[in-house]
């Protein structure tokens, strides 16, 4: 019975290794060995499937410096463990705790970097040390990298991203198979999961009828980690709600997967066939830095318009991260607005809505001026270009034209709109003048928050250096009392002791000008 079981559960984990296509004959199969029931189990059963598929194995144990002597007991029994099981294993130590600091992460998703660094830099050097490298066609057909996520982290995830607040390509949760990276010199490395078809409760029945120890994370006992919280909520739900609830959270993730995949093939169809022309790219890696998408998008099935946009934006961004579904329907939105109107959007990325539809361009496209609402060298201003603000008049800029009134303060409502602003006139001591940045610029804090530097709030903005020295100013002296189209400074804000009022209107210059500084 005790056998029949074991084979069984090893069974499972091979027909979903091989039916998903996880590892193959001729693959360098990297496993990443923490020590924990996880992972030692995976070890066991990928020793196992050697003899079957025929693969090379090979261990790392990531020593992340931040458990002190548990931490150096895990590293020991990892090579004990693979040693016994005559497993090439190497343990690399870095210090997590540092380098979250530096990084102004937390220790959790730093570990999680750190790691597949490693992983991915040990499977590369020994490919590199095998008699035939991969890339040549010899002793490796693949390079994977084994992760032992089981079914219940599945369910985890899903609940996780469900809670945060996800789209649907969230709500796929972990993937059986994961490129490392969609790009650079690890696009060709795979993250798999060998036992995610497991139950955390079948890796610990496997564990004990195969009289494997390993070893407890302390960590994991406490709730410091959101996952640990969550992870408490599995054995409620399956108690109280349906006992079978974890299998049923994990099976909707691997529906999900399948719903994404369909409609993301279906937005690139549909970006396709919007485009007004090829993508212009980087000439030296093909990277595309600018689509130009008819407006005739709208027309599309609204998923498959966010789809379309989506990808769009991934990939002159070339990493997504840090856009999300509100800058989805801003640009969306965009589509279906006004010519002249501009996005700026997360990983220097910029939209603009043109006569023909939307035009996304990273910072780094330089334009042409010819045909695109995108700003050039030639247009934009470089240095800080000066010059004085009528009051009252009109007074034609680079950026446009200013139409400035002043008119007594009764405690009207101040508009909210963005080429509108209202300022106490008399709070301003000097002339006002529209300009771009100098040396020294500032702007008050509001609530007696003192001053910050014009320098300091565009790099907590991170406004693309280039951009910077384009960005519209008022200012008075080096005190700067409004970013065009952003920020007012405090120094000059309407107040109950108000009495007279400076209007300041601005009707924007047309294509060319960037007027940027959004908050």
């Amino acid at each position: 019975m005790k056998k029949n079981r074991l084979f069984a559960i090893y069974e499972k984990s091979l027909r979903y290794v091989c039916k998903g296509g996880l590892i193959r004959k001729g693959d360098l199969v990297t496993a990443g060995i923490s020590g924990g029931a996880d992972s030692m189990v995976m070890l066991d059963l990928l020793c196992r499937m050697q003899e079957q598929i025929g693969f090379t194995l090979a261990a790392v144990h990531v020593h992340h410096g931040i458990r002190g002597s548990e931490a150096d007991r895990d590293a020991a029994y990892v090579k004990e463990q693979c040693s016994l099981r005559d497993v090439p294993c190497e343990t690399i130590r870095c210090d997590v705790p540092e380098l979250a600091k530096e990084w102004h992460m937390g220790e959790e998703e730093t570990g999680r970097i750190m790691r597949r660094r490693i992983l991915a830099a040990q499977a590369r050097s020994i490919a590199a040390g095998s008699p035939e490298p991969a890339d040549r066609g010899g002793a490796f057909t693949r390079l994977r990298i084994a992760l032992a996520h089981n079914r219940d982290d599945q369910a985890e995830t899903l609940l996780h991203h469900l809670c945060r607040g996800s789209s649907l390509r969230g709500m796929t949760g972990i993937r059986p198979v994961s490129p490392l990276s969609q790009e650079g010199p690890d696009r060709d490395l795979c993250l798999i999961r060998p036992v995610m078809c497991l139950s955390r409760e079948e890796i610990e029945e496997y564990a004990a009828l195969a009289g494997m120890d390993y070893m407890t994370d302390s960590t994991n006992l406490t709730d410091l980690y959101t996952r640990n919280r969550i992870r408490r909520l599995l054995p409620v739900l399956a108690e109280q709600v349906h006992p079978c609830a974890p299998s049923h959270i994990a099976a909707a993730a691997a529906n999900f997967a399948l719903a994404e995949d369909y409609l993301a093939a279906e937005g690139e169809k549909a970006l396709v066939r919007s485009l007004i022309s090829p993508p212009d790219t980087d000439p030296q890696t093909g990277a595309p830095l600018r689509f130009r998408i008819a407006e005739h998008l709208a027309e599309e099935p609204g998923i498959l318009q966010l789809y379309a946009l989506r990808l769009a934006l991934e990939r002159v961004s070339r990493t997504g991260k840090d856009l999300g579904t509100v800058h989805l329907e801003q640009l969306r939105d965009l589509l279906t607005g006004a010519a002249g109107r501009h996005l700026q959007l997360p990983c220097k990325v910029h939209a603009y809505r043109t006569a023909e539809g939307v035009e996304i361009c990273s910072s780094m496209y330089p334009g042409d001026g010819t045909d695109s609402f995108a700003p050039t060298q030639k247009q934009m201003p470089q240095t800080a270009e000066w010059k004085y603000l009528q009051i009252p008049g009109v007074t034609d800029t680079v950026f446009g034209t200013f139409i400035c009134r002043i008119f007594p303060y009764n405690g009207q409502i101040i508009p909210e709109k963005t080429y509108t602003k209202w300022l106490d006139y008399d709070k301003i001591h000097g002339k006002l003048q529209v300009r771009t940045r100098c040396a020294g610029d500032w702007f008050a804090l509001p609530h007696g928050g003192g001053r910050k530097s014009l320098r300091r709030f565009m790099i907590d903005q991170k406004i693309p250096a280039a951009d910077r020295d384009r960005i519209g100013l008022v200012a008075c002296g080096n005190e700067v009392h409004w970013i065009i189209s952003g920020r007012l400074g405090a120094g000059a804000m309407i107040s109950s002791d108000t009495s007279r009022v400076l209007e300041i209107r601005l009707e924007p210059a047309a294509a060319g000008t960037d007027t940027r500084g959004n908050e």
